[in-house]
């Protein structure tokens, strides 16, 4: 899965992008490979103890009252209002297996990237448009390949 469809099962899970420090000793303890990559949400379980998941590689490691954690302070903070009409209806790993053919914002959305940087894949043949036709679209397969040569 990709981490923009697990950042958005997350948030859609109630989930919050944990922005407290992470002792060095958590990272040990996991033995985590990648900790500079690492993208920790956190949730208050039923019980109310707090848990700490991160999607910084494909392991997906989970933590429960871990100490090494940075506490919250109890401070409200109002999460901005996104219109719905800005969500896309489908994951990226939806758009990839359901779509032949995708527009600059629909492959953008996919790579996690801006309109410039799409224009210069396309211009570069990094992405293969799917015909010489304007809008420019480009095709499912090589938006999936340039995700394959990313490294994780």
């Amino acid at each position: 899965m990709h981490l923009v469809d697990e950042t958005l099962r997350l948030i859609r899970a109630g989930w919050l992008p944990f922005s407290g420090v992470v002792s060095p000793a958590v990272y040990k303890t996991l033995n985590c490979p990648q900790s500079k990559k690492a993208r920790w949400f956190e949730s208050a379980a039923p019980s109310g103890a707090a848990l700490y998941q991160c999607l910084g590689c494909s392991r997906v490691c989970t933590l429960r009252d871990e100490p090494g954690m940075q506490a919250r302070l109890p401070i409200y903070t109002p999460l901005p209002v996104i219109p719905r009409d800005d969500l896309p209806g489908l994951t990226a790993g939806e758009m990839l297996q359901r779509m032949e053919v995708l527009r600059w914002d629909q492959a953008a959305f996919v790579l996690n990237i801006g309109k410039s940087e799409f224009y210069r894949l396309v211009q570069e043949g990094a992405l293969t448009r799917a015909g010489p036709e304007r809008p420019v679209r480009v095709t499912s397969a090589s938006v999936r390949a340039l995700l394959d040569q990313r490294p994780e």
